[in-house]
């Protein structure tokens, strides 16, 4: 039984992953994106799948970064620069640094906290977001 598990564990880990590589770049997705990528990270919160958060921040940070560096026809693409873009961004990684820090994962969640640091920096965020990041901002401080 407990292959059975880890068996659908890694088929429900694989899908995770395949649908965020197939959707990480056309902007008519990004919100299938984001979403998937935050049930990613409450699967890896209930589950208490520390090392598979780690690799899917890892992955989340690459398709970021990897969206400046496009070129080519700009026809579907996600603009990194865009206000909305920014505001998804932003919110999937407020949930990101919220997971970290209820796994423990200190490094992670002060690598992300630079991240939302970076999105805050570039436009309007919401007062709860800030609110939140500020809490955990602390939380991180305090461990450290």
């Amino acid at each position: 039984q407990d292959r059975d598990v880890h068996a659908h564990f890694r088929f429900l880990w694989d899908t995770y992953k395949v649908v965020l590589d197939v959707t990480k770049s056309d902007a008519r997705l990004e919100d299938v994106y984001h979403e998937t990528a935050r049930r990613a990270f409450e699967f890896c919160r209930v589950n208490k799948r520390p090392q598979e958060f780690k690799r899917l921040c890892e992955i989340l940070r690459r398709n970021y970064q990897d969206l400046f560096r496009r070129t080519g026809p700009l026809q579907h693409q996600v603009n990194p620069s865009s206000p909305e873009t920014v505001a998804k961004a932003l919110e999937t990684h407020c949930r990101q640094l919220q997971i970290a820090t209820e796994l423990n994962l200190w490094k992670e969640a002060y690598f992300t906290a630079t991240e939302v640091y970076e999105l805050i920096s570039k436009g309007k965020s919401k007062a709860s977001l800030r609110s939140m990041y500020y809490d955990t901002l602390g939380q991180i401080f305090w461990k450290s």
